[in-house]
């Protein structure tokens, strides 16, 4: 069994009809690879951005089970536990170490 983890900066372009739509990703291993301002978008008030931790794991065969943990962007904190595809929450819980990597990304005022 394999697990992988990954943040995302995802650029999010909210429709006229209320819907929203993903327009780009920007990966990476650690937090502190993005530059400051990462989080802002380009185009607001028509675009913003959501950091999320990605978490790959084998589902067995040629599955991959993905679950995703959204970041708070008011309080720059990650939830307890990692969502589905659908928006519910599963009993697979956010490595503390990432709630540390937060927490000192928050500190050097990266977003």
């Amino acid at each position: 069994m394999w697990t992988t983890y990954e943040w995302d900066i995802e650029t999010i372009e909210r429709q006229t009809d209320g819907d929203e739509e993903v327009l780009d990703h920007y990966h990476a291993e650690r937090l502190k690879d993005y530059p400051k301002g990462a989080l802002i978008a380009e185009n607001e008030p028509y675009e913003y951005n959501m950091l999320v931790l990605v978490r790959d794991s084998d589902g067995g065969g040629f599955a991959v089970h993905r679950v995703w943990a959204y970041v708070d962007m008011t309080t720059l904190e990650l939830p307890e536990f990692f969502d589905d595809a659908w928006q519910t929450e599963t009993s697979v819980k956010v490595p503390q170490r990432f709630h540390t990597e937060i927490a000192r990304w928050r500190k050097l005022g990266r977003k």
